[in-house]
């Protein structure tokens, strides 16, 4: 890793990614060159019961500036499917999307509910495409 110095801002620069760090306040900007997805966010809503609807909701970002399209997402409760694996179209740069996928919990366990959203080619940092909660089944 080497710094890279432009108007004032430093970069540290690897084969695969550029971090810029300005002088002027906290943000860390990822290079707009490089290419990926990342899960933002994920939550579980309502709170899982038994027999009862849950909505397992999840935040898709396209961290490039170039679009992105026929992106596959799924969603599992403890490694089972829930519903069917859906497909955005298209996700602009820089942009984001939300999936939705419709959970019922069969039993009162633990479950590890997980969204992954698969990598595009040459993606270099796939660790954000995939989040998790682990969530109690109430009774």
């Amino acid at each position: 890793m080497h710094p890279i110095v432009d108007g004032g801002r430093v970069a540290f620069a690897t084969n695969q990614w550029r971090v810029w760090v300005s002088p002027w306040n906290d943000m860390l900007n990822w290079h707009a060159e490089d290419r990926g997805l990342a899960i933002t966010s994920m939550t579980v809503d309502p709170a899982p019961r038994v027999g009862r609807t849950s909505v397992v909701s999840a935040t898709i970002k396209n961290v490039s500036r170039a679009e992105e399209t026929n992106l596959r997402v799924q969603a599992t409760a403890n490694l089972a499917p829930i519903g069917t694996t859906q497909t955005i179209a298209s996700l602009p740069g820089l942009t984001t999307t939300t999936v939705s996928f419709n959970w019922v919990p069969s039993s009162p366990i633990t479950y590890n509910v997980i969204v992954k959203v698969d990598p595009i080619a040459a993606e270099p940092y796939t660790v954000d495409n995939t989040r998790k909660l682990v969530v109690t089944a109430q009774p």
